[in-house]
C-alpha cells in the first residue's frame, strides 16, 4: 500500500467511522431508554434550605427580574438568591439600584459584584457557593425556568441517599418559536433525554447540566472545593470529579428545567464553540480521573465518548478536505474504493435520523415540519464545523481562551461590524470543488463534498446577519 493509499483509507475512516459509532451508540441508548421507569413518583417533596446561584455578565435586566419573579412564585420557606455579577462598574451601579427594588418586593436576593472576575463562570459559581448558607445549591442561568417539583423531590432524594450528591432535571427548550431555536432545541431535547434515560437504565451516573442541577452544598464546599476555575465547562468538569469519587448524579425525568435556546446563529456559534473547547478541555484534564473511577468499564467508555462528542464533526471536516485534495493529486476516488463505509454511514444515519424524526414529530405532530427541522439542524451543525474544529484543536494544544457567554435577548442580535463570512467562503469553495470532482469522475467524493457545501450555503442564505456581521 502506497502512502497516498494509506492516507486515503485513513481519510475515509476518519470521515465516516466516528459518525457511524455516534449513530450506533445513540441508537443503542434510545433503545435502552425505552425501558426507563421513574422511581420519583412516590417521593415526597422536601424544601429544605436552598441557595440559588445566578452568575451574570451582560445579561438583560428584564431576564433577571423575570427569574426573581419566577423563583419568588415558589413561596419557599427557606431560600436565598445570590446574584454574582462580573459586569463593568457602570452596570454594577444599576444592579445595586435594582437590588433595593427587588428586596422591597420581599425577594430574598443578594448581589455580589466581582471587581476581578477570576475564573469566569466557574469563579462566579465558587463565589456564590462559599457565600451561600443553604444545605443545597441550585446554579441557574437567568434564562432557566425549573419546575418547583424538581427542587422538592431532588432534595428529598438526596436527603435519603448519601451517595447521591446531585440531581439533574429533564432538559426542555423554553423557546421553539423560530426556525433555529426549534431545530436546535428539539434535537437537543431528544439527545439529552435519550442519553440520560439510557445511562440511568444501565445504572450509570449521568453528567450534571450547567443549569437545572441541584447539588449538596457540603460536598461541593468540603470535598470538591468548588468548581475548577481553570476549566470553562463547569458542568462536565464537576461531573467528572464527582464520578471519580464514586458519587452518583441522578436523572429525574418527571420534572423539567426549561432553558432558552439561542435564536440567532451568532448566539449558537458562540455557545457551541465554547462547548466544543470546554468538553475537549475536560477530556484532557480529567482523563485519568475517569479511567480510574469506580464506575463500570461501560460507564468509563461512555463518559469519555460524551466528552469527545464533537470529535466526529472535526474528523469529518478534515477528512473531507483530505479526500478532495487526494483526488486532485492522484485522480483516485478513495470513497468509491471504500464505498461500503459510505453505505454503512447512510444506513446507520438513516436509523438514527428516523429516531430523531419520530421523537420530534411526537412533539410537533407534523411530519413535514419534523423532516424540515432535521434538515435544518444538519445544515447548521455542518456550518458550525470549522468553529468546532478550531476550538477542539486549541483544547488539544492546551491553549487558553477567553470565556464568552452566550448572548441573550437584546445582546443576542446586537452587532453590526462586518466579519469574515467563513460559512459562505467554505460553502462556495466546497461547491466549486464538488463540481470539479463530479465532472472529473469522482462521483462519490463529489456528491459528499456537494452535500457538505449545501449546509454552509443554506446557513449563509438563511441567517446572513449572523454570517456576514459580527
Amino acid at each position: 500500500m502506497s502512502v497516498s493509499d494509506l492516507i486515503g483509507l485513513l481519510a475515509v475512516v476518519a470521515t465516516f467511522v466516528p459518525q457511524i459509532l455516534f449513530y450506533i451508540s445513540h441508537s443503542f441508548f434510545y433503545i435502552i431508554s425505552r425501558r426507563f421507569k421513574s422511581s420519583f413518583e412516590k417521593i415526597e417533596e422536601n424544601y429544605k434550605s436552598v441557595s440559588f446561584i445566578v452568575p451574570i455578565r451582560n445579561e438583560p435586566l428584564d431576564y433577571i427580574e423575570k427569574l426573581l419573579e419566577y423563583i419568588g412564585g415558589f413561596n419557599l420557606p427557606e431560600y436565598e438568591i445570590l446574584i454574582v455579577s462580573d459586569d463593568d462598574e457602570n452596570v454594577k451601579e444599576e444592579l445595586f439600584r435594582k437590588l433595593h427594588e427587588w428586596r422591597s418586593k420581599r425577594y430574598n436576593v443578594w448581589l455580589i459584584w466581582r471587581k476581578h472576575p477570576v475564573g469566569f463562570k466557574s469563579g462566579a459559581l465558587n463565589t456564590g457557593l462559599y457565600a451561600s448558607i443553604g444545605d443545597y445549591v441550585f446554579p441557574l442561568d437567568v434564562d432557566c425556568r425549573p419546575e418547583k417539583c424538581l427542587l422538592g423531590k431532588s432534595i428529598s432524594l438526596m436527603e435519603k441517599n448519601p451517595s447521591v450528591v446531585g440531581v439533574v432535571g429533564r432538559w426542555e427548550p423554553l423557546n421553539i418559536e423560530d426556525r433555529l431555536s426549534q431545530a436546535i432545541g428539539l434535537t437537543m431535547k431528544v439527545m439529552v433525554e435519550t442519553l440520560f434515560k439510557g445511562r440511568s437504565v444501565l445504572g450509570l451516573s449521568v453528567f450534571p447540566l450547567g443549569t437545572g442541577t441541584i447539588f449538596k452544598s457540603k460536598h461541593l464546599k468540603e470535598e470538591l472545593r468548588g468548581w475548577d476555575v481553570e476549566r470553562i465547562q463547569d458542568d462536565m468538569e464537576i461531573g467528572c470529579r464527582m464520578i471519580g469519587k464514586g458519587y452518583r448524579i441522578e436523572y429525574f425525568d418527571d420534572c423539567k428545567a426549561y432553558v432558552e435556546v439561542p435564536s440567532s446563529y451568532k448566539g449558537l456559534r458562540i455557545q457551541q464553540a465554547r462547548w466544543a473547547y470546554g468538553a475537549t478541555d475536560v477530556f484532557m484534564s480529567r482523563f485519568k480521573q475517569l479511567v480510574k473511577s469506580p464506575q463500570r468499564l461501560l460507564g468509563k467508555i461512555e463518559s469519555l465518548m460524551f466528552l469527545l462528542q464533537y470529535l466526529p464533526a472535526m474528523l469529518a471536516f478534515f477528512g473531507t478536505i483530505i479526500l478532495a485534495t487526494l483526488y486532485s493529486l492522484t485522480k483516485i476516488d478513495y470513497l468509491s474504493i471504500y464505498y461500503y463505509v459510505f453505505v454503512a454511514w447512510i444506513g446507520f444515519q438513516g436509523v438514527y435520523g428516523y429516531i430523531l424524526y419520530s421523537k420530534i414529530n411526537a412533539v410537533l405532530n407534523n411530519k413535514w415540519a419534523a423532516i424540515v427541522n432535521l434538515g435544518r439542524n444538519a445544515a447548521v451543525v455542518t456550518a458550525l464545523t470549522p468553529y468546532l474544529s478550531w476550538s477542539m484543536i486549541k483544547a488539544f494544544l492546551r491553549m487558553k481562551i477567553t470565556y464568552k457567554r452566550t448572548p441573550k435577548g437584546v445582546f443576542e442580535r446586537a452587532g453590526s461590524r462586518a466579519r469574515v463570512p467563513v460559512e459562505f467562503i467554505t460553502g462556495s469553495a466546497f461547491l466549486t470543488v464538488s463540481i470539479y470532482l463530479l465532472f472529473s469522475g469522482a462521483v462519490l467524493t463529489g456528491l459528499w463534498v456537494l452535500l457538505q457545501s449545501l449546509g454552509y450555503l443554506y446557513v449563509s442564505y438563511r441567517w446572513p446577519g449572523s454570517v456576514f456581521k459580527s
